[in-house]
């Protein structure tokens, strides 16, 4: 009979080991589907980031394209007082000079005594 009970408690443990063997397998399986679940969660929140990154690069080079805008229109404006300045001191100079030059110089008129013809009296 003592060599029935060692069968009948190896049989029990081998009972014991195939069990636990099979939960291990079911949690593995369980583990398995989270993880799947996990992996698939991540890539949705990847595209959602792909998509919100690609949002804030079109919001970025429309901000960096209204700063350009502007800078241009800046240094176009300068440019405009510049050249308005400019020409503002060129007529001025053109007004002094010919508000300092007489109307009819002297040797204006000596040149035509020259040529022959005589001053009208």
């Amino acid at each position: 009979m003592a060599w029935g009970r060692e069968k009948i408690g190896k049989a029990a443990q081998e009972v014991a080991d195939h069990l636990l063997l099979v939960e291990n397998v079911k949690s593995l399986q369980v583990a398995q589907k989270e993880m799947a679940n996990a992996i698939a969660t991540l890539g949705d929140r990847l595209r959602n980031m792909e998509a919100d990154m690609r949002a804030l690069k079109s919001d970025v080079k429309f901000e960096a394209l209204k700063e350009t805008q502007l800078m241009v229109g800046a240094v176009q404006g300068a440019f405009n007082e510049k050249l308005t300045d400019v020409v503002v001191r060129l007529s001025h100079l053109e007004a002094r000079s010919t508000s300092q030059s007489p109307l009819i110089s002297f040797k204006s008129g000596l040149d035509s005594q020259e040529d022959g013809d005589q001053p009208a009296s």
